[in-house]
Formats: structure tokens, sequence, C-alpha cells
């Protein structure tokens, strides 16, 4: 096996640096894809208001979306990086 295919062997093992981090990854992204779903859907679940796209709508957005990058970030990172 190659030195790269070793790596990538010991990534999957239970208690690897490496498969932490990606479920770690993984996690940060659920979070941020539900904030953003939430924070957009509000009116229509019963949270907001009809009438406008409020300030904490726009906040829950932006930071879901920012979220949901960090954690596509983090587990292109540890793919090319493994």
């Amino acid at each position: 096996m190659t030195d790269k295919g070793a790596l990538r062997s010991n990534m999957y093992q239970e208690n690897s640096p490496k498969r932490e981090l990606l479920n770690t990854s993984s996690v940060i992204l659920v979070i941020g894809l539900m904030l953003a779903i939430i924070s957009l859907l509000a009116d229509v679940l019963g949270f907001g208001t009809w009438g406008e796209f409020g300030t904490l709508q726009t906040l829950g957005t932006i930071v879901g979306v920012m979220l949901v990058m960090i954690g596509l970030i983090i587990k292109i990172l540890v793919n090319i990086f493994s």
C-alpha cells in the first residue's frame, strides 16, 4: 500500500484525529444548515412577522450560511491534506 493509501486507511480508524475533524465539520455543517433553513422559513413556521424579513432572520440566515461554508471548507481541506 502506498503512503497516501496508508494515510487514508488510518484516517477512517475510530480514534483518528482526522476522523474527529470530519465528524466535527459535519456537525457544524448540519447546525448551519438547520439554522439557515429555520431562519429563512421563520415567517412560515410562525416565528416571524409576515410583513418583513426581520433583523434576527437576516442574522440567523447569514450565520447559518457561514457555518455551512466553514463546515464544507474544513471537509475539503481535510480531504486535500490527508
